[in-house]
Parts: C-alpha cells; sequence; structure tokens
C-alpha cells in the first residue's frame, strides 16, 4: 500500500469546498456561485488518486484489488449510513410517488449511476423541484467513482502505448471535455445533461491528475509566492461570489477556477496555506465527506415538509435552517466517528472489505430500494378506510404503466382497429384515466406518450426522444389528443410551437383535440395533508390560481384559429369538488389530477349531455 505525505492545507482546502456548497444548498443567495465548491472537490481528488496511483505504477506496486479495497473503505460506509437513514426517513415522509422515486434513486446510487439517472430526470440542478430530491448529491460521488474505474486504465494504456505523449494525450482529453461541457451547456437540449456527466467533468478532475503527473515526472516545482497564492485564492473567492446559475455551467468558467485550485495545490509554505493549515479549518475538512453526504438529505426533507406553497422561495425559513444546521452537525459527527474513521483505519483483508462493505449492504440496501420500486412507494403505509392511497397520491395508475421514464401505458378498448394517441408531458398523464374510460367507452385503444417536465418546445433530450418516438408511431390514427401544462408557456412562443406540433399532427389524422389545463392550486395538497399528520406550523395561500383560466381562453382560441377541436374535462363539474370528493382527493399535487380525479372526471361526463364535445 503506496501513501502520500499528510497535507493539512488541503483539508483545509477541502473545507472551503464543503462550505461553499452547503452555504448555497441552504440559500442560493447567501454565496451565489457555492455550487463550484464541487468542483473544487473533483480537482483535490483527480491530484491525490492520481499522486498514488502514478506512484504505485512507476514503482511496480499497483494493484487495482488493493486500489478499489481502500476506495471502498473509504466512500462505502458513510454513504450507506446515509442512505439507510434517508430510506428509512423517507418512510415515514415521503407520499407514495416521491418515495419510489427515491428508491429509483438508491438503486441508481449503489450502481454508481446517479448522475445520469438525475440527468434523465425532468427539472436541472437547480430547479425548484430538485431541492425535494434527497439524494440529487449523489450525482458527484457517481461522477468520481466513474472516474475511479476510467482513469487508471486510460492511464496504464498510454504508459505502455504512448508513454512519451501520456501528459499530452490527457492534457487533449482534459481541453476537450471542458470544450463539451461548454457546448453542451449552451445547447438548450443538452444543457441539462452537461452538468452531470462524467465526459464533461472529467476535465476537472484531470486537471488534478495532470498536476500530480508533471510533479512526479519533475516537470513543475512547488509555489512559494505569496502573491501567486493570494491571487489564486482571491480569483476562487471572487468567482465564488460573482458566478450563479444563469451562467452556462460547467465549461469555460469551471475551468478558470480549477487552475487556481490546482495553484494552491502547488503551493508551500504561502500565507495561504497557512491559513489553510489552520486547525479549525482541518478538522472541517477531515469532516467534509461526512458533511457533504448529510446535508442535502437534512435541506431536501426539510424542504418537502414545511414548503407547501406553490411557487414560493425554496428557501427555508431562517429558524428551519438553524434546525437544520444542527441537525448536519450531529449527523455528520455520528458519521464520521462512528462509521468513516472506524472503516478507514480497519485492518481488513480484501475479501472482508468486498463482502462487508460492499456486497452485503448493497444486497440489503438494494433489496429494499427495490421493494419500493416494485410496490411503487409502497403506498399501503397510508391506507384508510376511505381511501387508496395509490389512487389518491399518484397522477396515474402505475400498474398499467411499466416504465419511469417513457410509461407504455395502453389503454381504452382492447382489442380495437380504432386507435387514438394522448400526447404531452405529465399534463398528458394525469388525463390518461380519463381519456383511457371516455375511449373505451366508444370502443377505441388508447397509447400514451408522455414524459414530465417536457415544454411545449421538448427541445431536451429526453423530451426530443420522447416526440421522435411519437411521430414515428401516429400514422393512420384516429384521432390525436394533445395535452400539456400551458400557463407555464407565454404565449408568443405557444401561438409558434403550437402551430408547428398541429401542423405535424394533421398529417397523419384528421382529428386533432387539444385539452385544457385543469386549475391550479396556490399549494399543495398531498403536503398539507403531511403538516396535518404532523401537526407542523406550515402556513399557506389555500384556493386556485385565476391564471390558468385566461390560458385556457388563449388555448382555445388558437387551436379553433388552427382548425382542431378544443375541450376542457372540468366543464359542467362542481368548483366545490375539484380539490375533494367524499374525502378523496382529486387533485395528487398543486396542478396533477389524482386517479380518483380520473375517476370522478369520467363519472361527471358519462353523466353529463351532450357528449358530442369529445365527439366520440
Amino acid at each position: 500500500m503506496s501513501s502520500l505525505q499528510y497535507r493539512a492545507d488541503i483539508d483545509g482546502l477541502r473545507a472551503l469546498a464543503v462550505l461553499s456548497v452547503i452555504t448555497f444548498h441552504f440559500d442560493m443567495s447567501y454565496l451565489t456561485g457555492g455550487f463550484l465548491g464541487v468542483d473544487i472537490f473533483f480537482v483535490i481528488s483527480g491530484y491525490l488518486i492520481t499522486s498514488i496511483i502514478y506512484k504505485e505504477k512507476l514503482n511496480d506496486k499497483f494493484s487495482y484489488r488493493e486500489f478499489y479495497s481502500r476506495r471502498a473503505k473509504r466512500i462505502l460506509p458513510p454513504l450507506f449510513f446515509m442512505l439507510t437513514l434517508v430510506l428509512a426517513v423517507g418512510w415515514y415522509l415521503m407520499l407514495p410517488y416521491d418515495f419510489y422515486k427515491l428508491g429509483v434513486s438508491a438503486i441508481s446510487v449503489l450502481m454508481f449511476a446517479s448522475n445520469m439517472q438525475y440527468a434523465l430526470r425532468s427539472g436541472d440542478y437547480f430547479s425548484a423541484d430538485s431541492s425535494e430530491w434527497p439524494l440529487l448529491h449523489t450525482w458527484s460521488l457517481a461522477v468520481e467513482e466513474q472516474y475511479y474505474f476510467i482513469f487508471p486504465i486510460t492511464l496504464f494504456l498510454l504508459l505502455k502505448f504512448l508513454k512519451q505523449h501520456t501528459l499530452l494525450t490527457l492534457a487533449l482529453i482534459m481541453v476537450a471535455s471542458f470544450g463539451l461541457a461548454e457546448w453542451m451547456s449552451r445547447t438548450a437540449q443538452f444543457s441539462s445533461l452537461s452538468y452531470y456527466l462524467i465526459v464533461t467533468r472529467m476535465g476537472e478532475l484531470l486537471v488534478g491528475s495532470l498536476l500530480a503527473i508533471a510533479h512526479r515526472q519533475k516537470l513543475i516545482n512547488m509555489f512559494t509566492s505569496n502573491f501567486v497564492a493570494t491571487s489564486s485564492f482571491l480569483l476562487i473567492i471572487g468567482l465564488l461570489f460573482l458566478v450563479d446559475k444563469s451562467i452556462p455551467f460547467p465549461g469555460v468558467i469551471a475551468l478558470l477556477l480549477c487552475f487556481p485550485v490546482a495553484i494552491l495545490i502547488n503551493s508551500r509554505d504561502t500565507l495561504i496555506n497557512k491559513i489553510f493549515s489552520n486547525s479549525a479549518l482541518v478538522y472541517i475538512g477531515l469532516l467534509s465527506y461526512s458533511l457533504y453526504l448529510f446535508h442535502w438529505p437534512v435541506l431536501a426533507f426539510m424542504r418537502y415538509l414545511f414548503n407547501v406553497e406553490v411557487g414560493g422561495d425554496t428557501s427555508l425559513s431562517l429558524v428551519n435552517q438553524v434546525f437544520a444546521l444542527i441537525i448536519i452537525v450531529i449527523l455528520s459527527l455520528i458519521s464520521y466517528y462512528l462509521v468513516e474513521k472506524p472503516a478507514r483505519t480497519a485492518k481488513s483483508k480484501n475479501r472482508t472489505v468486498l463482502f462487508s462493505y460492499f456486497i452485503i449492504p448493497t444486497f440489503c440496501i438494494g433489496l429494499f430500494s427495490s421493494f419500493l420500486f416494485v410496490t411503487k412507494g409502497y403506498p399501503d403505509r397510508f391506507s384508510t378506510e376511505n381511501s387508496d392511497p395509490a389512487m389518491e397520491f399518484s397522477h396515474i395508475e402505475k400498474d398499467i404503466c411499466p416504465s419511469l421514464v417513457k410509461l407504455n401505458c395502453v389503454g381504452g378498448k382492447e382489442p380495437s382497429e380504432k386507435r387514438i394517441v394522448l400526447f404531452g408531458n405529465s399534463h398528458a398523464e394525469h388525463y390518461f384515466g380519463f381519456v383511457s374510460r371516455v375511449a373505451k367507452l366508444h370502443n377505441y385503444k388508447l397509447g400514451l406518450y408522455a414524459t414530465g417536465g417536457c415544454s411545449i418546445t421538448f427541445s431536451s433530450f429526453k423530451c426530443q426522444s420522447l416526440y421522435k418516438e411519437f411521430m414515428g408511431d401516429i400514422e393512420r390514427k384516429d384521432a390525436i389528443i394533445i395535452a400539456l401544462r400551458w400557463d407555464t408557456i407565454s404565449n408568443s412562443i405557444l401561438e409558434k410551437e403550437m402551430q408547428k406540433l398541429i401542423s405535424e399532427a394533421k398529417k397523419h389524422t384528421s382529428r386533432v383535440i387539444v385539452l385544457a389545463q385543469p386549475p391550479a392550486l396556490k399549494y399543495q395538497p398531498e403536503k398539507a395533508m403531511n403538516c396535518e399528520k404532523y401537526n407542523l406550523n406550515c402556513v399557506f395561500d389555500k384556493g386556485f390560481s385565476e391564471e390558468v383560466k385566461s390560458k385556457n381562453l388563449f388555448v382555445e382560441k388558437l387551436a379553433l384559429d388552427l382548425g382542431v377541436e378544443f375541450f376542457d374535462p372540468l366543464v359542467g363539474t362542481n368548483k366545490d369538488d375539484w380539490l375533494m370528493l367524499d374525502r378523496k382527493l382529486n387533485f395528487y399535487d398543486d396542478n396533477h389530477l389524482s386517479v380518483y380525479g380520473n375517476i370522478w372526471l369520467f363519472n361527471n361526463y358519462k353523466n353529463s349531455s351532450p357528449k358530442s364535445l369529445f365527439k366520440m
């Protein structure tokens, strides 16, 4: 086993990284560029890991078994401890569909692929929705683990076949990574992917790796200049305060951050090195991994509980922030002293590490997470005599929709030669139960092409894929039904994109039907029920927003002008029944109908006249 000479200032640099990230996550306005702390971690990790690998390889002492055993002892025990606590808290706090998604996230963490899972989800890293995903922060751990698999093999191949050009080749890969990141971050359909991928983040780790190799080859000496170190430190601080989420990232800005970080790692005996060697900063640096692991789940669960009002600030109240900080510190100390430190220093054989640190906890957590996946979040936790939670806390019947991303639901009458398609985003999904029942009533087979988070432009990678699949299956359909969330789209974009969408649809069918958006609540009813359950002091404005009504009128006029039909499923319903009927929620959240809501709409449709409104 090879080791490096301990440097207290690097732990101090870790403290800067983790404090930046935590400050940003408490409230983005506290430190707008605090998310750059992750990039500081990447440079440090690249440097330290490569220093060990390269030294061992040159001394012919490198062992994959030893390397991954050390990584497992360092990373996995605190990670599994965090996953166990998150799943336990989720059992009591999270509603079925959210708990189901948490199970999916946990499985992706176990596979070191959570970055890919979150890249394919709706919403980007900075969106309001993502602020309540308890395992979102594990994306960076997945990137590092993927690097630990890719880099040693790449390095050894280069040393074998291109030994004289190893540094140059790695430098070219680094430049390519930063270039790809900049391009993807500025391209609408790839911008959300860019933040999470190993190919766009590899450059940051390679900055540290290149520094380590250059050191070993004696191509670079340690800096001792106070001016150079101080200038680098001030540049980092400036970026932390000046960069914000509106700037395309990662890319050039990440490169601008990584080089001064590398300079600080390559400095010694400077004022900045002495500052980072301060005992308080070093102690925080030692706690940094546990602090990083636990800060985000605590904040996410706090937001999940207390942020009930729609469209409000995702920031917690000052009192809740203080309470969250106390919990984070306590959990981090427990993790560091009772899990992380003992596991890292334990004298264990590689086989013991494999079974005790990886296989057994992976099996247990994976089994429970798979249970959540299969049972769709185990809704029976919320069962009452009055309602079925699987129908009350979901916008679509999961039993007939097998896929998480592309639901692949088939409804209506089967078999039937008369076929219709429902297309859109989650607002198509939440109408599926209603449209399926209407289709069955009129002897139509129904197919659903929808995924959450897509706007009418369908510009993201996930949404483009759905759009192409939809367009490939709309030949000879009796009707195409379009449902989207209209109130989040500006009238100018709506007019332009609706014309393109309907024009394309009319090439394949004689009938296109545009569905109205249901009214939107000013609060999230499912979370309000959680507030009542735990006697929390949640203050929110009850009632429905008036904005949807005017938007529906605009969409109706637009649809009629384009020569297609418009239908509002809520026409003729009793407004007093919109939220709840017979003590069953008709709204799953602030803007999606529940399965019960679909049944309520169908019963209203079936019992109303004229049925010609839907013309089926």
